[in-house]
């Protein structure tokens, strides 16, 4: 298997995408939370012309989306 990097670059797809812990608020149950916490490799690292305009609980994301689900 080669290195994230090296199939982007290959494949031309999800420049996006990050190899790491995503540093979720609180990952396992019983209550979940997939928001990224204060530092996490996912804020500020989506696509300012992929992502959508809101995240998943409607809040509008900015100029330097989170990845995911939700911005911070």
């Amino acid at each position: 298997r080669g290195a994230l990097a090296a199939w982007q670059a290959s494949s031309g797809f999800d420049p996006n995408s990050v190899a790491g812990d995503p540093q979720y608020t609180n990952p396992l149950g019983p209550a979940f939370d997939l928001r990224p916490q204060a530092g996490s490799p996912l804020v500020n690292a989506g696509s300012p012309t992929r992502s959508a305009p809101t995240d998943l609980t409607g809040k509008t994301r900015d100029a330097t989306p989170d990845i995911g689900a939700y911005e911070r």
